[in-house]
């Protein structure tokens, strides 16, 4: 089987994603991304997600090695050492996150693990649902351990 080649390859890719009353909600940036007419996914390399909140600060920032973005639902899906940090100073640690644009949530399939650090609180467990700023964060068989800080 050949492999398709993409109709386009941009080069510091950027989408930035409002909502219906044009407040920018987040920034997906990527060092390159392909993308194929007949598909509505944009393969993104490199890849950045960054949340705003009303005032237009920060909130949180993700990045992965590679994804890939729906560009009708702007669904996202980052892969790879994927973090995200929050304003609050959490950080989520994972293979594989899902975005959903419409719920505005952060979601992993149930088998794959997920790391929280929250301080010297390090959580581990599956099956993750979480807001774009890690406030409300779910997951099934939490497992939460504190990290010494002698040495430090």
């Amino acid at each position: 089987a050949r492999e398709e080649l993409p109709d386009f390859v941009i080069g510091d890719y950027k989408h930035i994603s409002a909502n219906s009353s044009g407040r920018k909600e987040f920034e997906l940036k990527a060092g390159r991304a392909k993308m194929y007419n007949a598909k509505n996914d944009i393969f993104l390399y490199n890849m950045t997600m960054i949340f705003y909140n009303q005032k237009g600060e920060i909130k949180s920032f993700l990045s992965a090695d590679s994804g890939y973005a729906n560009k009708a639902s702007v669904d996202v899906i980052a892969e790879g050492n994927v973090k995200i940090l929050s304003e609050n100073k959490t950080t989520l640690e994972a293979n594989k996150v899902y975005w959903d644009n419409e719920k505005k949530i952060f979601y992993t399939h149930s088998n794959d693990m997920v790391t929280i650090t929250r301080g010297s609180m390090v959580t581990r467990g599956h099956n993750l649902r979480t807001d774009n700023e890690l406030k409300e964060i779910k997951l099934d068989s939490p497992q939460t351990t504190i990290k010494s800080m002698k040495g430090k």
